[in-house]
């Protein structure tokens, strides 16, 4: 699931969009996902094409620009929990359903073949196998 992001120094600077459509008001940073993004609610799609190119491609960058007030962007919840809970980053439209159109967030593992994985690398790459299965319906 995809959260859309800011700092609180940021949205008292530049106010905190109610709609999707608030955003085009907003710098948003779009790193390396589609700069497309689709807010679904009650049936409804409203799509924010991102004209401006704030693009950082690294994404430790990507999080720490918003982190420090730069603008607004889309993580996975498993990136964005943490800040969330902490108070450093803020929801925004969390009543919405986010995607893109491109898979942007999914993870590249590469492991060597070897019968002798510790038991946390083993369970680690049961575990991405698992939840990569269930989440993007694999077989």
């Amino acid at each position: 699931k995809l959260k859309l992001c800011a700092s609180q120094e940021y949205l008292e600077r530049r106010g905190v969009p109610k709609v999707p459509n608030d955003l085009n008001d907003h710098t948003l940073l779009y790193g390396r996902q589609s700069n497309v993004w689709y807010f679904n609610r009650d049936g409804d799609t409203e799509e924010v094409t991102i004209e401006q190119t704030n693009e950082p491609y690294d994404s430790v960058v990507h999080y720490y620009s918003v982190v420090s007030g730069v603008g607004v962007a889309l993580f996975p919840e498993w990136v964005s929990a943490p800040s969330i809970a902490s108070g450093s980053l803020v929801a925004l439209l969390d009543d919405y359903d986010i995607h893109t159109e491109s898979p942007a967030f999914c993870s590249a593992h590469i492991v060597t073949v070897s019968r002798n994985y510790a038991k946390k690398t083993r369970c680690f790459i049961e575990y991405l196998v698992n939840e990569m299965s269930t989440q993007y319906n694999l077989s």
